[in-house]
């Protein structure tokens, strides 16, 4: 039986490139490694702010639109952009699950973010009178 440090453990490791003498590990998740790798090398140009930025790790919808989001839109617009959503489902009393208001919420995103026009405003002489 070996002892711990013993020749079993080093099938799974390989010495140290810089010659420090460290044991380096395997990666338990290479999968993982791989897919920030891919994420931080993906930049776009964001067409709502203009800025070069990473790009949102997948696409929020499984759609068109979703994948017009994902090649056209920074993380940090995306935030903003909930942000607004929550703001207006909470105000307009939305139920995303309802299709009048889904249609509601991607008119939204596509004047918002994609053609950088004004959204609906929260108009609060409304509030609690909007019936959808």
């Amino acid at each position: 039986m070996e002892g711990v440090g013993g020749a079993g453990r080093t099938a799974a490791a390989a010495q140290d490139p810089t010659g420090a003498g460290r044991v380096l590990r395997d990666d338990p998740y290479p999968e993982l490694s791989s897919m920030q790798d891919t994420m931080a090398d993906d930049t776009i140009h964001c067409t709502r702010c203009g800025q070069d930025a990473p790009a949102l790790p997948k696409a929020p919808f499984r759609n068109d639109l979703g994948a017009r989001i994902h090649a056209e839109i920074c993380g940090g617009c995306w935030q903003e952009w909930l942000q607004h959503q929550t703001l207006l489902i909470n105000h307009y009393g939305l139920d995303p699950r309802d299709a009048k208001a889904r249609k509601f919420l991607y008119e939204q995103i596509e004047q918002v973010l994609l053609k950088g026009e004004d959204g609906k405003e929260v108009d609060l002489s409304q509030q609690g009178t909007i019936q959808w």
